[in-house]
């Protein structure tokens, strides 16, 4: 008779997969992008140095965690994976805008783009913050996950949309700029 599986030291925590991946890509890229800043050296903030590439890691980031988490294994893993579905689907959307707007020339850019950016980016840091607590605290969503996907897709709709205005504005000058350091500290 084959051995039974239902044992739980003869079971791969499969769950945990996603997990594991995601820090182990974290980690690469951090073994990856330490030397590269020492290589570009003071060129590290230019235009075309560092940041750029901080921000595509970042969007990638997001896509990962995202594409993993739309195929847990199992429907319970699931309903917990939907929160980093919605979460981080809405920061890889607002940090791509995000980078888009910071790193295009000033021809193609309508007025106001570098508060609309500040906006974005905010967005995407409270987006990423949010779901981590709420994964800490092991809360699910329950249902399909490409619906979940879908209203990370409307939030970053009503924020993209939020930017048109004058909201961006105001977040970027409230009380001298104090509110924004406020949600970059936290």
């Amino acid at each position: 008779m084959p051995p039974s599986n239902s044992s739980p030291s003869a079971r791969m925590p499969w769950s945990d997969a996603p997990a594991i991946t995601v820090v182990l890509v974290v980690a690469v890229l951090a073994l990856v992008v330490v030397p590269l800043a020492q290589m570009l050296g003071d060129g590290a903030g230019a235009q075309h140095g560092l940041e750029p590439l901080l921000e595509l890691v970042a969007v990638l980031l997001g896509l990962l965690v995202v594409s993993v988490s739309l195929h847990a294994l199992e429907a319970q893993e699931q309903a917990r994976a939907n929160v980093l579905v919605v979460g981080f689907g809405v920061a890889a959307a607002c940090n791509f805008l995000h980078g888009v707007l910071v790193h295009s020339g000033p021809v193609h850019m309508p007025p106001g783009s570098a508060d609309m950016s500040l906006w974005l980016s905010s967005w995407a840091r409270v987006a990423e913050a949010l779901t981590l607590g709420l994964t800490a605290t092991r809360l699910s969503a329950p249902g399909p996950a490409r619906a979940w996907l879908a209203a990370a897709g409307g939030v970053t709709l009503v924020l993209a949309g939020s930017a048109l205005g004058p909201l961006p504005q105001w977040f970027a000058h409230a009380a001298d700029g104090a509110l924004r350091q406020v949600v970059a500290v936290g």
